[in-house]
């Protein structure tokens, strides 16, 4: 399944091929030209790659599902900076729930803007850009509807 612009629920996703996701979430990206949204994006090159291992194996139940992650769990191959580049550190491998999800056939592809330390407070600490994090919320409106059109799964937090 993959989502494209200002579809935001499954019964208005289409089936396709994880090659397909993979081509339609970064045009999703493109569209919105929204770069303060992604903390780390993996390579087009990469993600296209296991896009082709999920398509070529066995039926896997979020085969082709792509996947925003707040920059909070890690994703291997990508750093994790909790909101602070001082504390970056490059990720080896996989956070347990977003290894499950990959497991399953999703597609992570990149990491998305949060306030520093994931804390809630007023969404102004951020190493990309402001990102207007309301209190009690997991991700702003303005990170939520353009990585929705990307990634028709919820961030992981």
């Amino acid at each position: 399944c993959t989502a494209r612009p200002g579809d935001h629920s499954p019964k208005d996703r289409t089936m396709t091929t994880s090659l397909d996701a993979v081509a339609r979430a970064f045009a999703a990206i493109a569209e919105y030209d929204r770069p303060e949204i992604w903390i780390s994006l993996r390579s087009r090159a990469d993600l296209t790659a296991e896009a082709k291992n999920i398509d070529a194996g066995g039926p896997l139940p979020l085969a082709g599902l792509i996947l925003a992650v707040k920059d909070n769990p890690d994703v291997a191959g990508l750093p994790t900076t909790l909101g602070l580049p001082r504390a970056s550190v490059n990720a080896s491998t996989d956070a347990p729930a977003v290894a499950r999800l990959r497991t399953a056939g999703a597609l992570a592809i990149g990491k998305t803007n949060l306030d520093q330390f994931a804390t809630g407070l007023v969404g102004t600490r951020s190493p990309v850009a402001r990102c207007a994090v309301r209190s009690g919320r997991s991700a702003s409106p303005v990170v939520r509807t353009p990585a929705r059109a990307a990634c028709p799964l919820r961030s992981t937090a």
